[in-house]
């Protein structure tokens, strides 16, 4: 069953952005069934970032958690960074972030994806390479007098 025009416009800047096998091909299989209710729920609306940063499914589309849309808020973390500290420099902060993860499915890949979005426009990372718990990444960002700190969990 074929999808309406402005289905296929989403599928097509989905297919031109992601660039995760996995989740393009979750995309991909649901338009060629023509899942158009499936496809509308995963690409018609964005993931919202709260108090507590991004939280959702992991599945292909705007909608959930994947590579393409941690990719994203990172790129829209590093603007915010960016704009705040060329506006109002804070007094005593470094501008770098510090990052940290947990165990679960994705996280290294979500840190290291935040980290390249960071480290490509200019702003040092201070990276765990490991798991590690929330308190040292807090510990750390407070010890450097650092900006921000992300915890990927």
């Amino acid at each position: 069953m074929p999808i309406s025009e402005e289905t296929q416009q989403l599928v097509d800047q989905w297919m031109k952005w992601d660039f995760n096998e996995r989740t393009r091909n979750e995309i991909k299989e649901l338009a060629d069934v023509g899942n158009e209710d499936e496809l509308n729920t995963r690409l018609s609306t964005r993931i919202k970032f709260g108090t507590a940063g991004l939280r959702g499914r992991m599945q292909a589309g705007s909608a959930f958690m994947n590579h393409l849309t941690v990719t994203q808020a990172s790129q829209g973390l590093v603007k915010v960074v960016q704009k705040e500290f060329d506006e109002n420099p804070p007094s005593g902060l470094r501008k770098a972030v510090c990052i940290g993860r947990d165990g679960r499915h994705n996280s290294e890949d979500f840190a290291k994806l935040a980290a390249s979005a960071f480290l490509s426009s200019g702003i040092p990372v201070y990276f765990f390479e490991g798991v590690v718990p929330t308190p040292l990444v807090v510990s750390f960002y407070f010890f450097l007098f650092l900006l921000i700190f992300l915890d990927l969990y």
